[in-house]
């Protein structure tokens, strides 16, 4: 929820940490752990595309456009990742289960703010009362 280039690298210890998830949790099947995590992947180096960017005063919203599509892309496989997870016995980790949900209602809240500018249109709302 912070402007363009402000948050650069945000997600990616987050989506490091759901990838290790995958691996040492020995609950998952090897087809799993290898389709799993591909959008963590994805997502975190869409997010080096835009560090870099940012760095090199490159910028364009292209970058900023995908990473929050990869953070819409990440959302279904989040909702297999903990619901597959809860009560089911090797591969039930509450941490990993809330932490996984709480990563997914950021990522769609943070990329439908920036799609619809939610925030910035209760503000406006607001000033006007």
């Amino acid at each position: 929820m912070l402007p363009d280039c402000a948050d650069a690298g945000l997600e990616i210890g987050a989506s490091a940490f759901i990838i290790r998830q995958w691996f040492i949790n020995p609950g998952f099947t090897t087809i799993e752990k290898i389709i799993g995590p591909i959008v963590d992947y994805i997502q975190i180096g869409l997010s080096f595309f835009y560090i870099y960017g940012c760095i090199s005063n490159n910028y364009t919203s292209l970058s900023t456009e995908l990473v929050f599509l990869g953070k819409y892309l990440q959302a279904p496989v989040l909702t297999y990742f903990y619901v597959t997870s809860y009560l089911q016995g090797t591969r039930h980790d509450m941490f990993n289960v809330s932490f996984a949900l709480l990563k997914q209602i950021f990522n769609v809240l943070d990329s439908t703010n920036y799609y619809f500018h939610i925030v910035d249109n209760i503000i406006a709302l607001l000033a006007l009362i």
